[in-house]
């Protein structure tokens, strides 16, 4: 996230929380600060924040749901931990890609075998757009 993201904005009305592996740039920490972030800098694993250690701290605050909207490898992240108790996958009429092809759920190469299961709760249709109700198997 950019320091002059629009989602800097509202900060001092609605915390803006960004979770950072310990060690990682001072500056950017600084300048994301400056910007009315409260920057977390939790335990470095491989260079990356695991969904336990900010869920732990968000409990700890009494945060007591939280809705993760990220790329494809944080959902990855999330879904390998087994913390995810539901999904909203929103479906638009558009193909979208990028020169790496890069994927809604990021969690590399998956045989069907090891596929992640989900299954259909509900299914609504929200202007040109589908959005699934999808649990865990």
């Amino acid at each position: 996230v950019a320091p002059t993201a629009k989602l800097f904005s509202t900060a001092s009305t609605c915390p803006v929380l960004i979770f950072t592996a310990e060690g990682s740039s001072s500056v950017r920490r600084r300048a994301l600060e400056e910007a009315g972030a409260i920057v977390v800098p939790l335990p470095d694993h491989e260079g990356r924040v695991q969904p336990r250690d900010m869920l732990e701290y968000l409990h700890s605050k009494g945060v007591l749901g939280v809705i993760v909207e990220g790329g494809g490898h944080t959902h990855a992240q999330f879904l390998q931990s087994g913390l995810v108790d539901k999904v909203q996958w929103f479906l638009a009429p558009r193909v979208l890609g990028d020169s790496r092809g890069a994927a809604a759920v990021d969690g590399g190469r998956r045989t069907l075998e090891s596929a992640w299961n989900l299954r259909i709760a509900g299914l609504e249709r929200v202007g040109e757009d589908v959005v699934l109700s999808l649990y865990p198997s």
